[in-house]
């Protein structure tokens, strides 16, 4: 995740997972990622097998999962429950309750009845962990399409245990806890390089997501040749042309923009975005998420008039899968929202906010992770137009909410007090922005690490903070603290 305490957003795309499988995720500016893609592929498929492979049983099974998918995308939540309690019931009986389909399905269904109680938040980590199934499901490729049957084997004990054990690491990931999650992942690297074979999807999928941890943590050396050993991987397996290949590319792209490496980044976004126009549909969701990541690099290029097409194309994306209202068009509304604060185009950035703002309050609850990035958002345009006290407002909602459900210690707590400390150093209000600086300080160094270069970056502010106000033993005193890396 590159977390940045200069600007209020941050952008995102990572292989993540229940499964630890290839999921990409929608760039995102804001301070954490709670966005979740609805599944697509329980219906699509990499590609549809022949008709007369599948039963007429399985055939109507998988006819009543698209008509559910259909109505949960319209919010008809009990008659998408009917189709799939049927679906269920068939898929239990002709392929047992361990297959990843029905284990999908039963996800789709507790999603739907979570959606229906009003649990918006628990409903879409339901659905998301059905999308990781699938995608499980799929990673064979096109030129190999594996339609359910009665007969495929199931997981055996050691990989139902790497599998939890990349649930578990998905959770700690998302309470910030990296390095924990991290050696989770590294034992589910182990279990599946011995059962799989060290050239399978599924061992470069569960390393992709190794390396976005040790990217998370700054360990940008560690990260890259285990990025490119997955796609070595894929190479081999799937070819260099497969859509999984292309998600892995946005990955070690987002590990070059973490560093700067701009020209390197943007070459390999092109390339994936050359396959995915190559292999999925127009409106394939992947390809939204290519089109967002390639205006993010744009944006912090400051190349607004590249990026701006690029997020409005993506945005018609989502539109066009899940309609105006869903929580991923908001997101790349509110995208396209900071490129206008940057451009000064204050007046067409903020309605785009509220309509952000009011998509997320309704789907996932005001108190969501959602509704605190954009709040913080709107706080970064009220103080750019220097409303501050609207700015003030903003923020403080925003923080309130991230330390509520992320716990004070979170590293997006830090940034989100750093934010607020900037407003006031604005304001020159000096003595409260020491403080919040001091308190996010102290949350990066304990759970990033002191050479981590977001903590490296605040202890240089804060060092550039102190001097100029003539306190020139204190900032000397914080820059002994950055670590020496002459010898690495």
């Amino acid at each position: 995740m590159k977390l940045t305490s200069l600007k209020p957003f941050l952008w995102l795309t990572t292989l993540v997972g229940c499964s630890g499988l290839l999921i990409a995720v929608q760039p995102a500016f804001g301070q954490t990622n709670s966005s979740l893609l609805l599944v697509q592929r329980m219906s699509q498929g990499q590609e549809t097998p022949p008709s007369d492979s599948i039963s007429p049983e399985l055939q109507n099974a998988l006819q009543q999962v698209k008509q559910a998918m259909e109505q949960i995308r319209a919010k008809n939540f009990a008659q998408a429950q009917t189709l799939l309690e049927q679906a269920l019931s068939t898929y239990q009986k002709t392929l047992g309750s361990q297959h990843l389909v029905t284990q999908a399905t039963e996800q789709l269904l507790k999603g739907t009845q979570l959606a229906q109680a009003g649990k918006s938040q628990e409903a879409a980590a339901a659905f998301e962990q059905a999308r990781s199934i699938v995608q499980e499901f799929s990673s064979q490729g096109k030129d190999n399409p594996s339609p359910p049957t009665a007969q495929q084997d199931t997981e055996s004990p050691e990989l139902q245990q790497a599998r939890q054990l990349l649930q578990q690491a998905n959770q700690l990931e998302k309470r910030g806890e990296y390095k924990e999650a991290a050696r989770l992942t590294e034992q589910a690297v182990e279990i599946r390089q011995r059962i799989l074979g060290e050239n399978h999807p599924n061992v470069a999928a569960s390393l992709n997501n190794l390396a976005n941890l040790y990217r998370q943590q700054g360990r940008y050396a560690d990260a890259e040749p285990i990025f490119q050993r997955a796609l070595a991987i894929l190479e081999k397996t799937l070819g260099e042309d497969h859509p999984n290949y292309a998600i892995i590319l946005d990955n070690l792209a987002l590990l070059y923009r973490s560093q700067k490496r701009y020209p390197e980044a943007e070459r390999l976004y092109k390339q994936a975005l050359a396959i995915f126009e190559k292999t999925v549909d127009a409106d394939d969701p992947d390809l939204a998420i290519n089109l967002g990541s390639l205006g993010a690099l744009y944006f912090e290029q400051e190349r607004y008039d590249e990026a701006e097409p690029l997020l409005k194309r993506a945005i018609a994306i989502w539109e066009k899968n899940y309609g105006e209202n869903h929580p991923d068009v908001a997101q790349s509304l509110s995208n396209l929202a900071l490129v206008y604060i940057e451009q000064q185009r204050y007046d067409e950035a903020e309605p785009l906010f509220q309509r952000t703002l009011a998509i997320q309050e309704k789907t996932f609850g005001k108190d969501s992770l959602d509704v605190a990035i954009t709040l913080n958002n709107l706080a970064g345009l009220y103080k750019n137009q220097r409303q501050f006290d609207q700015a003030e407002t903003f923020y403080q909602r925003s923080l309130a909410i991230l330390e509520k459900a992320l716990g004070k210690d979170h590293p997006s707590v830090a940034t989100s007090l750093n934010n607020l400390a900037y407003l006031y150093e604005s304001q020159e209000r000096y003595d409260e922005a020491e403080s919040l600086f001091q308190r996010s300080l102290a949350i990066r160094e304990d759970v990033l690490g002191k050479d981590h270069p977001n903590t490296v970056a605040l202890i240089r502010h804060l060092a550039n903070f102190y001097q100029s106000q003539g306190r020139l033993d204190d900032a000397e005193s914080l820059i002994q603290r950055i670590p020496d890396r002459t010898g690495q």
